[in-house]
Protein backbone atom coordinates (compact mmCIF):
# COMPACT_ATOMS: atom_id res chain seq x y z
CA UNK A 1 0.00 0.00 0.00
CA UNK A 2 1.22 3.51 -0.84
CA UNK A 3 0.63 5.89 2.05
CA UNK A 4 0.98 9.64 2.31
CA UNK A 5 1.41 11.09 5.79
CA UNK A 6 0.75 14.84 5.75
CA UNK A 7 2.58 16.28 8.72
CA UNK A 8 3.41 19.60 10.36
CA UNK A 9 4.95 20.45 13.73
CA UNK A 10 1.63 20.34 15.62
CA UNK A 11 0.75 17.93 18.41
CA UNK A 12 -1.85 16.40 16.10
CA UNK A 13 0.81 15.42 13.60
CA UNK A 14 2.94 14.02 16.41
CA UNK A 15 -0.01 11.79 17.30
CA UNK A 16 -0.31 10.66 13.69
CA UNK A 17 3.35 9.59 13.72
CA UNK A 18 2.87 7.76 17.02
CA UNK A 19 -0.21 6.02 15.64
CA UNK A 20 1.64 4.85 12.55
CA UNK A 21 4.25 3.24 14.76
CA UNK A 22 1.47 1.17 16.34
CA UNK A 23 -0.27 0.03 13.14
CA UNK A 24 1.19 -3.39 12.40
CA UNK A 25 -0.84 -3.95 9.24
CA UNK A 26 1.11 -1.19 7.53
CA UNK A 27 4.26 -3.33 7.47
CA UNK A 28 5.58 -3.69 3.92
CA UNK A 29 3.86 -0.51 2.73
CA UNK A 30 5.45 2.55 1.13
CA UNK A 31 5.20 5.71 3.20
CA UNK A 32 5.95 9.28 2.15
CA UNK A 33 6.14 12.00 4.79
CA UNK A 34 4.96 15.30 3.34
CA UNK A 35 5.55 18.65 5.00
CA UNK A 36 3.89 21.64 3.35
CA UNK A 37 5.30 25.12 3.95
CA UNK A 38 3.56 28.40 3.24
CA UNK A 39 5.00 30.20 0.16
CA UNK A 40 7.81 32.63 0.86
CA UNK A 41 5.70 35.62 -0.19
CA UNK A 42 3.36 34.67 2.65
CA UNK A 43 6.13 34.10 5.18
CA UNK A 44 8.02 37.23 4.06
CA UNK A 45 5.30 39.72 3.03
CA UNK A 46 7.81 42.55 2.63
CA UNK A 47 9.98 40.54 0.28
CA UNK A 48 13.65 39.60 0.28
CA UNK A 49 16.52 39.66 -2.16
CA UNK A 50 17.27 36.01 -1.45
CA UNK A 51 13.95 34.19 -1.70
CA UNK A 52 15.52 31.09 -3.24
CA UNK A 53 18.18 31.00 -0.56
CA UNK A 54 15.59 31.30 2.21
CA UNK A 55 13.50 28.52 0.64
CA UNK A 56 16.56 26.28 0.38
CA UNK A 57 17.46 26.98 4.00
CA UNK A 58 13.96 26.21 5.21
CA UNK A 59 13.74 23.08 3.05
CA UNK A 60 17.04 21.82 4.49
CA UNK A 61 15.85 22.34 8.07
CA UNK A 62 12.50 20.66 7.46
CA UNK A 63 14.17 17.77 5.61
CA UNK A 64 16.46 17.14 8.58
CA UNK A 65 13.39 17.06 10.83
CA UNK A 66 11.64 14.61 8.49
CA UNK A 67 14.77 12.43 8.53
CA UNK A 68 14.44 12.13 12.29
CA UNK A 69 10.77 11.22 12.04
CA UNK A 70 11.54 8.64 9.34
CA UNK A 71 14.11 7.00 11.60
CA UNK A 72 11.61 6.90 14.44
CA UNK A 73 8.96 5.20 12.30
CA UNK A 74 11.50 2.83 10.70
CA UNK A 75 12.66 1.67 14.14
CA UNK A 76 9.11 0.49 14.84
CA UNK A 77 8.21 -0.68 11.33
CA UNK A 78 11.51 -1.64 9.66
CA UNK A 79 9.80 -3.17 6.61
CA UNK A 80 8.19 0.15 5.75
CA UNK A 81 9.74 1.80 2.68
CA UNK A 82 10.26 5.45 3.64
CA UNK A 83 10.65 8.73 1.76
CA UNK A 84 9.91 12.36 2.52
CA UNK A 85 9.39 15.67 0.76
CA UNK A 86 9.06 19.35 1.62
CA UNK A 87 6.82 21.43 -0.64
CA UNK A 88 5.73 25.07 -0.71
CA UNK A 89 2.11 26.06 -1.35
CA UNK A 90 -1.43 25.90 -0.05
CA UNK A 91 -1.49 22.94 2.35
CA UNK A 92 -4.82 21.57 1.19
CA UNK A 93 -4.03 21.63 -2.51
CA UNK A 94 -0.49 20.34 -2.09
CA UNK A 95 -1.64 17.31 -0.07
CA UNK A 96 -4.37 16.47 -2.58
CA UNK A 97 -2.16 17.04 -5.61
CA UNK A 98 0.67 14.96 -4.14
CA UNK A 99 -1.74 12.11 -3.45
CA UNK A 100 -2.91 12.27 -7.06
CA UNK A 101 0.60 12.46 -8.52
CA UNK A 102 1.93 9.63 -6.32
CA UNK A 103 -1.14 7.41 -6.76
CA UNK A 104 -1.46 7.27 -2.99
CA UNK A 105 -3.80 4.58 -1.68
CA UNK A 106 -4.28 6.10 1.77
CA UNK A 107 -3.72 9.59 3.19
CA UNK A 108 -2.95 9.70 6.92
CA UNK A 109 -3.44 12.90 8.90
CA UNK A 110 -3.80 14.18 12.42
CA UNK A 111 -7.13 15.77 13.20
CA UNK A 112 -5.56 19.25 13.40
CA UNK A 113 -8.38 20.14 15.73
CA UNK A 114 -8.48 22.70 18.48
CA UNK A 115 -7.77 21.97 22.12
CA UNK A 116 -10.06 21.90 25.14
CA UNK A 117 -13.76 21.19 24.68
CA UNK A 118 -13.42 21.17 20.87
CA UNK A 119 -10.32 18.98 20.79
CA UNK A 120 -11.90 16.47 18.41
CA UNK A 121 -13.12 18.98 15.81
CA UNK A 122 -11.27 18.78 12.50
CA UNK A 123 -9.24 21.70 11.26
CA UNK A 124 -9.95 23.29 7.88
CA UNK A 125 -7.09 21.44 6.17
CA UNK A 126 -8.31 18.04 7.38
CA UNK A 127 -11.87 18.87 6.34
CA UNK A 128 -10.76 19.85 2.83
CA UNK A 129 -8.68 16.71 2.40
CA UNK A 130 -11.52 14.49 3.64
CA UNK A 131 -13.88 16.25 1.24
CA UNK A 132 -11.72 16.15 -1.90
CA UNK A 133 -9.04 13.47 -1.50
CA UNK A 134 -8.58 11.05 -4.42
CA UNK A 135 -8.24 8.08 -2.06
CA UNK A 136 -9.30 6.96 1.43
CA UNK A 137 -8.25 9.19 4.33
CA UNK A 138 -7.30 7.94 7.79
CA UNK A 139 -7.81 10.64 10.44
CA UNK A 140 -5.88 9.86 13.62
CA UNK A 141 -7.88 10.81 16.70
CA UNK A 142 -8.06 9.90 20.35
CA UNK A 143 -5.30 8.62 22.61
CA UNK A 144 -2.55 6.01 22.02
CA UNK A 145 -4.48 3.25 23.77
CA UNK A 146 -7.02 3.46 20.94
CA UNK A 147 -4.36 2.75 18.31
CA UNK A 148 -2.75 -0.47 17.18
CA UNK A 149 -4.01 -3.26 14.99
CA UNK A 150 -7.58 -1.99 15.39
CA UNK A 151 -9.15 -5.18 16.69
CA UNK A 152 -12.65 -3.69 17.04
CA UNK A 153 -13.75 -2.20 13.73
CA UNK A 154 -17.03 -0.35 13.25
CA UNK A 155 -18.35 -0.10 9.67
CA UNK A 156 -21.14 2.36 8.83
CA UNK A 157 -23.30 1.01 6.01
CA UNK A 158 -26.34 2.31 4.11
CA UNK A 159 -26.51 -0.10 1.18
CA UNK A 160 -25.22 2.44 -1.35
CA UNK A 161 -22.30 1.90 -3.72
CA UNK A 162 -20.32 4.26 -1.49
CA UNK A 163 -20.76 2.18 1.63
CA UNK A 164 -19.96 -0.93 -0.41
CA UNK A 165 -16.62 0.78 -1.11
CA UNK A 166 -16.07 0.82 2.66
CA UNK A 167 -16.88 -2.89 2.81
CA UNK A 168 -14.43 -3.59 -0.03
CA UNK A 169 -11.71 -1.53 1.67
CA UNK A 170 -12.21 -3.49 4.89
CA UNK A 171 -11.98 -6.79 3.02
CA UNK A 172 -8.78 -5.76 1.24
CA UNK A 173 -6.80 -5.49 4.49
CA UNK A 174 -5.29 -8.21 6.62
CA UNK A 175 -6.44 -7.59 10.16
CA UNK A 176 -5.15 -9.17 13.34
CA UNK A 177 -6.53 -12.60 14.31
CA UNK A 178 -9.95 -12.48 16.00
CA UNK A 179 -10.60 -8.90 14.91
CA UNK A 180 -14.24 -8.04 15.60
CA UNK A 181 -16.25 -6.12 13.01
CA UNK A 182 -19.63 -4.51 13.70
CA UNK A 183 -21.67 -3.31 10.69
CA UNK A 184 -24.45 -0.82 11.40
CA UNK A 185 -27.17 0.70 9.24
CA UNK A 186 -29.53 3.46 10.35
CA UNK A 187 -33.16 3.51 9.23
CA UNK A 188 -35.94 6.09 9.00
CA UNK A 189 -37.71 6.43 12.30
CA UNK A 190 -41.53 6.30 12.12
CA UNK A 191 -43.29 8.23 14.86
CA UNK A 192 -46.24 6.84 16.81
CA UNK A 193 -49.79 7.28 15.54
CA UNK A 194 -50.44 9.95 18.16
CA UNK A 195 -47.40 11.97 17.11
CA UNK A 196 -48.33 11.64 13.45
CA UNK A 197 -52.00 12.37 14.14
CA UNK A 198 -53.04 9.61 11.77
CA UNK A 199 -55.79 7.01 11.83
CA UNK A 200 -55.33 3.42 13.00
CA UNK A 201 -55.30 2.27 9.37
CA UNK A 202 -52.61 4.77 8.46
CA UNK A 203 -50.64 3.83 11.56
CA UNK A 204 -50.78 0.19 10.51
CA UNK A 205 -49.46 1.08 7.07
CA UNK A 206 -46.56 3.01 8.60
CA UNK A 207 -45.63 0.16 10.92
CA UNK A 208 -45.86 -2.38 8.10
CA UNK A 209 -43.61 -0.18 5.94
CA UNK A 210 -41.02 0.03 8.70
CA UNK A 211 -41.14 -3.76 9.12
CA UNK A 212 -40.48 -4.22 5.39
CA UNK A 213 -37.62 -1.70 5.43
CA UNK A 214 -36.10 -3.29 8.53
CA UNK A 215 -36.25 -6.75 6.96
CA UNK A 216 -34.60 -5.46 3.78
CA UNK A 217 -31.92 -3.73 5.84
CA UNK A 218 -31.13 -6.93 7.71
CA UNK A 219 -30.82 -8.83 4.43
CA UNK A 220 -28.33 -6.25 3.14
CA UNK A 221 -26.41 -6.31 6.41
CA UNK A 222 -26.20 -10.10 6.32
CA UNK A 223 -24.76 -9.97 2.81
CA UNK A 224 -22.15 -7.43 3.92
CA UNK A 225 -21.33 -9.57 6.96
CA UNK A 226 -20.77 -12.62 4.74
CA UNK A 227 -18.36 -10.62 2.57
CA UNK A 228 -16.28 -9.31 5.49
CA UNK A 229 -16.57 -12.69 7.21
CA UNK A 230 -14.44 -14.23 4.49
CA UNK A 231 -11.58 -12.05 5.75
CA UNK A 232 -12.02 -12.04 9.53
CA UNK A 233 -14.30 -15.06 10.03
CA UNK A 234 -18.08 -14.88 10.00
CA UNK A 235 -18.20 -15.56 13.72
CA UNK A 236 -16.35 -12.27 14.29
CA UNK A 237 -18.87 -10.12 12.40
CA UNK A 238 -22.02 -8.69 13.97
CA UNK A 239 -24.74 -6.51 12.43
CA UNK A 240 -27.31 -4.02 13.67
CA UNK A 241 -30.09 -1.89 12.17
CA UNK A 242 -31.03 1.21 14.18
CA UNK A 243 -33.80 3.78 13.74
CA UNK A 244 -32.82 7.43 13.91
CA UNK A 245 -30.46 10.09 12.61
CA UNK A 246 -27.18 8.49 11.46
CA UNK A 247 -25.16 11.45 12.76
CA UNK A 248 -26.03 10.57 16.34
CA UNK A 249 -26.95 6.89 16.23
CA UNK A 250 -23.78 5.74 14.46
CA UNK A 251 -21.55 7.46 17.01
CA UNK A 252 -23.56 5.99 19.88
CA UNK A 253 -23.37 2.51 18.36
CA UNK A 254 -19.60 2.82 17.80
CA UNK A 255 -19.15 3.78 21.46
CA UNK A 256 -21.29 0.89 22.68
CA UNK A 257 -19.28 -1.51 20.53
CA UNK A 258 -16.01 -0.15 21.89
CA UNK A 259 -14.70 0.57 18.40
CA UNK A 260 -11.06 1.60 17.99
CA UNK A 261 -11.46 2.24 14.26
CA UNK A 262 -14.45 3.50 12.24
CA UNK A 263 -14.68 2.84 8.49
CA UNK A 264 -17.29 4.45 6.26
CA UNK A 265 -17.92 5.58 2.71
CA UNK A 266 -18.55 9.10 1.54
CA UNK A 267 -20.73 10.91 -0.98
CA UNK A 268 -23.60 8.44 -0.82
CA UNK A 269 -26.93 9.96 -1.88
CA UNK A 270 -28.71 6.67 -2.38
CA UNK A 271 -29.35 3.65 -0.23
CA UNK A 272 -32.11 2.65 2.12
CA UNK A 273 -31.95 5.67 4.43
CA UNK A 274 -31.63 8.34 1.70
CA UNK A 275 -29.15 10.22 3.88
CA UNK A 276 -26.25 12.10 2.32
CA UNK A 277 -23.25 10.07 3.47
CA UNK A 278 -20.94 12.93 2.56
CA UNK A 279 -22.30 15.09 5.37
CA UNK A 280 -22.63 12.12 7.71
CA UNK A 281 -19.01 11.08 7.16
CA UNK A 282 -17.79 14.61 7.86
CA UNK A 283 -19.88 14.72 11.02
CA UNK A 284 -18.44 11.36 12.10
CA UNK A 285 -14.90 12.54 11.35
CA UNK A 286 -15.52 15.66 13.42
CA UNK A 287 -17.05 13.97 16.44
CA UNK A 288 -15.45 10.53 16.59
CA UNK A 289 -13.04 10.02 19.47
CA UNK A 290 -11.18 7.19 17.68
CA UNK A 291 -9.38 7.00 14.31
CA UNK A 292 -11.67 6.99 11.30
CA UNK A 293 -11.16 6.00 7.66
CA UNK A 294 -13.25 7.84 5.08
CA UNK A 295 -13.31 5.75 1.89
CA UNK A 296 -13.75 8.08 -1.05
CA UNK A 297 -15.47 7.47 -4.35
CA UNK A 298 -14.57 10.32 -6.69
CA UNK A 299 -17.21 12.43 -8.34
CA UNK A 300 -16.62 13.26 -12.05
CA UNK A 301 -15.19 16.66 -11.10
CA UNK A 302 -13.21 17.03 -7.88
CA UNK A 303 -10.73 19.41 -6.38
CA UNK A 304 -8.02 16.91 -7.30
CA UNK A 305 -8.93 17.01 -10.99
CA UNK A 306 -9.19 20.80 -10.94
CA UNK A 307 -5.85 21.42 -9.32
CA UNK A 308 -3.84 18.48 -10.64
CA UNK A 309 -4.39 18.51 -14.41
CA UNK A 310 -1.08 16.73 -14.89
CA UNK A 311 -2.63 13.67 -13.29
CA UNK A 312 -4.90 13.32 -16.34
CA UNK A 313 -2.02 12.98 -18.77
Amino acid sequence: MKLLLAIDDSVHSEKAVEALCHIEWLRGSELKLLNVVKPMDYLLPFGTDDTEGKEAELTKARSAWLDQLSEKISSKLPALKMSHEVKFGDTRFVIINTAVADNAELIVMGSQGRTGVERFILGSVSCSVVEYAPCPVLIIKGEPEAWGDFERIFVAFDGSAYSHDAIDWTIDHHWAPNTKVHIVMTLPEFDTADAQNVSQVESGVLKAQWTIINAKAMDMLKEAAEEIGRTVGRENVTIEALPGDPRTELLKAATRFGANLIIMGSRGRTGLTKFLLGSVSLHMANHSTVPIVIVRRLAPETLASLYAPEAKK
